[in-house]
This record gives C-alpha cells, sequence and structure tokens, in this order.
C-alpha cells in the first residue's frame, strides 16, 4: 500500500465513515454463506473498523480480522475490546496454515495492494491460511464501467510504470467528504482476476453484481467467490 494510501486509511475521519457503510447486496450472499456452515471461522483481510464484525458474528461465525492501518484497527478495538484483530500486512497473514474456512477481501481490499507481485503474494497467503476448499470472497469494481476515461489516461501518462487500470485519485471520490491526495488503485479486469486465481491456487466460483453511493453514476460493484483448491 503506497504511503499516501496509508495514511487516508489511517485518519480517524476515515476510520469513523468506513465503520459506518451499510452492508452492500453482494455481501449478503456471502453472509448467506456463512450461515450453512455455523461455527465457521471467518478472516477478514482488510477489515477496516469492523463494518462486517457483528454481521459474520451473527451469521454464526467464528471471526478474526487484520488490516495494515493501525488507525482503522485502533476504532475496531475501541468499539469491540474483545474482537480478534490484528495489525498485518496481506503479504504477511498472521495465521498458521488452513486455519479458516472462508476468507474476506471485502470493500475493494484487493484494488488497494500494489503492484501485481504483492497482488500474487498476498492471495498466496491467503490461500495458506484458507483450508482446501476453503471460500474466498473478494470485492472489487468493474473496470470498463469504473473511470474508465481516467483509466486510459492515466496508462497513457504512464507508459512503462503502471499496469492498465491503475488510476491515481485525487480530490473529493464519494468518500463521505473526505478528501483524497494521490490515493493509488488498481482495477482488476477478469481476465486478469482469472489469471491471479489460477497462479494462486483457487478457482473462480460464482460472482454477484452491485451498485452503492457513487457520484460515478456508471460504477459498479462484483462481490465474487473462489474457492481453494487441494495442493
Amino acid at each position: 500500500m503506497s504511503d499516501a494510501n496509508l495514511d487516508f486509511y489511517n485518519k480517524k475521519e476515515t476510520a469513523d465513515w468506513l465503520a459506518e457503510l451499510p452492508i452492500f447486496a453482494g455481501e449478503t450472499a456471502m453472509l448467506d454463506r456463512v450461515r450453512k456452515t455455523p461455527g465457521c471461522r471467518v478472516v477478514d483481510i482488510g477489515c477496516g473498523a469492523g463494518r462486517l464484525y457483528e454481521p459474520i458474528l451473527e451469521a454464526g461465525a467464528n471471526y478474526s480480522g487484520s488490516d495494515i492501518a493501525s488507525g482503522q484497527t485502533s476504532l475496531f478495538k475501541m468499539r469491540h475490546p474483545e474482537a480478534d484483530v490484528v495489525v498485518a500486512d496481506a503479504c504477511n497473514l498472521p495465521w498458521e496454515d488452513a486455519y479458516a474456512d472462508v476468507a474476506v477481501l471485502s470493500f475493494h481490499v484487493i484494488e488497494a495492494i500494489l503492484p501485481r507481485e504483492r497482488r500474487l503474494a498476498a492471495l498466496r497467503e491467503v490461500r495458506r491460511v484458507l483450508r482446501d476448499e476453503g471460500l474466498l470472497f473478494v470485492s472489487h469494481h468493474v473496470r470498463r464501467r469504473y473511470r474508465p476515461v481516467e483509466q486510459i489516461t492515466y496508462f497513457l501518462r504512464n507508459i512503462g510504470r503502471a499496469e492498465f487500470g491503475d488510476l491515481c485519485i485525487t480530490g473529493n471520490a464519494a468518500t463521505g467528504g473526505i478528501t483524497l491526495d494521490g490515493y493509488r488503485t488498481h482495477i482488476p479486469s477478469a481476465w486478469e482476476l482469472s489469471k491471479l486465481a489460477k497462479k494462486t491456487g483457487f478457482k473462480r466460483q460464482d460472482r454477484w453484481s452491485f451498485s452503492h453511493s457513487t457520484s460515478h453514476r456508471l460504477s459498479r460493484d462484483l462481490l465474487e467467490q473462489w474457492s481453494a483448491q487441494g495442493s
């Protein structure tokens, strides 16, 4: 994660805003899957201030969370001192092999892991902590419908330094009034996600389309379900 991104997530106002976001339509599908296996272990990677903590517990699961931003986890622990949550990089998760039945990379966490080599490392770590046939839920924007002109412009201005799908966002981007200053993100394509899944031991199984409040009318999000393949 870039310094600008980490600074953004460590702001108290960012943590407060993210903690109050609703459960999105795609995430209800994830919670439905969790309810079918009561007592399962869910790891919430990029958990922020704990937006999914209570819904996952209410679905009958055991919860563990991690986030690289200490500003997020501090608010999480203040609100839920009993929660099992730690500060950790997605490329170096704190859990043992085959620890969890379900992993969650919700609300575009995958897009903030830059560059591609780190996305591969993070997904390999997620596979390590998941049991065989465990489920991973990955949330992301639809590339062709999220700031497509800005994606093209950024790529052309940074040929040799940027991947197509990279963005650097400055200003107010529907973030509860919080100004972004050089926030970097990467919007993956379906082809890229297929390659990432195959290289890291996953099989893409299902997906749900949803939208949320945004200043970009064409914006659409997807939540995908991946299955951890046996070695």
